[in-house]
């Protein structure tokens, strides 16, 4: 079927009777921005593989558009206590992160004739059952049921989901559309699915820079991740599973100016859940195992994110500028009436300019020249990235290409709270950071590149 007879472009979801209609749509097209979902059953499978096919219609649809060059994917998967229905807080927040992205990057290129045009920003939100016991009391118990259904998607067909993205947006840089990119965001248990999908991806990859180590100059040698960043909040797994990445990055002697982080773990001080449950949770299941020598114990009982010795970087908030929403009123997103209101502005000037200024060298062909990475301060001094404040761990190499990141309350609050302003703020950063650090380097020859280069049924 065409798109927009897929779509559920035009819906008003702050009517119930459109809420119904927008939870038959897989596909929502909004003048901004547009939205999928793909959804998992609980043993990994796809739910409906027509949910697939309508996506590949929807890319290739959205990355033609006149007005738009090549498209910007951002892809959540959320945790626990969430699912994909049309108006579930995840979902309506997240609609409103993509339009301030959208936003964001209209500013960055310029919307007036004349100017360049901006990618087309499409979500992917990966539903699963999150949410499998709506009683308060006993849905508190189903923590552990729900981990291991998210492993079981990990394992299953998000991989194919995921790669599928990845090639899509590959063969857009490919044909010279640099604007094209891929973000990859999980929370809670979302973020287990992530990692348990991508990890050995990843790992490769890494290994693969290593080997490179001495071969090539230290500046060309980029560890490429997957897409241009993948951030995952509050993540569920265990320490002992990120392990191999420390041992690993402890043998670089140094990282190119150009590399970008490819993964960011970012862990908040009020997470009960992980902090507590977690450890007593796990605690259990290894209970009668034996570990090796390089393996501490700790590491089996303590999710990735509460392990100090990983932990690369602090992130603070900084208090609300004008325009924006009063952390005091309004800390995280508020729905209602199936909308969100993000306590979140547009970027600032100074930032505006300097994507202007990057997507000018860009388009007259001057990437990758010395120069070309205008660096934004220094991380050991902290970085302000609009309503937060980045900061490096003693001797952590600014270019590191994997951070555990420990945030404060103001940042995420407790295990759910993730659509705060400091927290977008600097999701957003990154994003756009990694994109341009990405575009350069697929635009420099002497980089050694990447090596492997509507309606659908819902669930009910």
């Amino acid at each position: 079927m065409d798109l927009h007879e897929d779509s559920a472009q035009a819906i008003f979801l702050s009517e119930e009777s459109s809420r119904r209609q927008a939870n038959g749509y897989a596909v929502e097209v909004y003048p901004d921005f547009t939205l999928a979902f793909i959804e998992f059953d609980d043993q990994g499978r796809l739910w409906s593989r027509a949910q697939l096919d309508l996506l590949d219609r929807t890319l290739v649809s959205e990355s033609g558009r006149d007005a738009y060059e090549g498209v910007a994917l951002v892809f959540f998967a959320h945790g626990w206590q969430h699912d994909a229905s049309a108006c579930d807080a995840n979902v309506t927040c997240f609609r409103s992160f993509l339009a301030q992205i959208a936003s964001d990057l209209a500013d960055a290129t310029g919307t007036s004739p004349g100017h360049e045009k901006p990618p087309r920003v499409v979500g992917i939100y990966a539903g699963w059952r999150g949410r499998s016991v709506s009683v308060p009391i006993l849905a508190d118990f189903t923590f552990w049921a729900r981990k291991r259904a998210a492993e079981r998607i990990g394992a299953g067909e998000l991989v194919e989901l995921l790669s599928h993205l990845d090639q899509f947006v590959k063969g857009q840089n490919a044909a010279g559309r640099f604007r094209s990119g891929l973000n990859v965001v999980g929370h809670s248990l979302g973020g287990t699915m992530v990692y348990t999908a991508l990890a050995n991806v990843l790992k490769s990859r890494v290994v693969e820079a290593l080997g490179r180590q001495g071969s090539v100059a230290p500046e060309d040698n980029i560890v490429t991740g997957f897409g241009d960043l993948v951030v995952l909040v509050n993540p569920a797994f265990e320490a002992s599973l990120y392990a191999p990445f420390e041992d690993i990055l402890a043998r670089f002697k140094t990282f190119s100016r150009y590399q970008s982080p490819v993964l960011i773990v970012v862990e908040g001080e009020s997470d009960t859940p992980n902090r507590t449950w977690f450890r007593i949770g796990r605690g259990l299941d290894v209970l009668f195992e034996r570990t090796g020598p390089r393996s501490d114990r700790t590491l089996l009982t303590t999710a990735v994110g509460n392990y100090g010795p990983f932990v690369t970087h602090r992130l603070e908030a900084l208090p609300a500028s004008s325009g924006e929403v009063s952390p005091v009123t309004a800390g995280f997103g508020a729905v209602s009436g199936c909308s969100c209101r993000l306590p979140l502005a547009g970027l600032p000037e100074p930032e505006v300019a300097r994507l202007r200024s990057f997507i000018s060298r860009e388009r007259s062909g001057r990437l990758g020249e010395d120069g070309d990475q205008l660096e934004l301060g220094s991380c050991a001094a902290g970085l302000d990235l609009g309503r937060a404040r980045l900061t490096c761990h003693p001797g952590v190499d600014p270019a590191r290409p994997f951070w555990v990141v420990r945030a404060t309350d103001a940042v995420v609050q407790g295990h759910s709270g993730i659509f705060t302003g400091p927290l977008l703020s600097f999701v957003r950063y990154e994003i756009l950071e990694a994109r341009m650090k990405n575009a350069a380097r697929l635009s420099k020859p002497g980089l050694v590149p990447d090596a492997s280069q509507g309606m659908a049924p819902r669930a009910p």
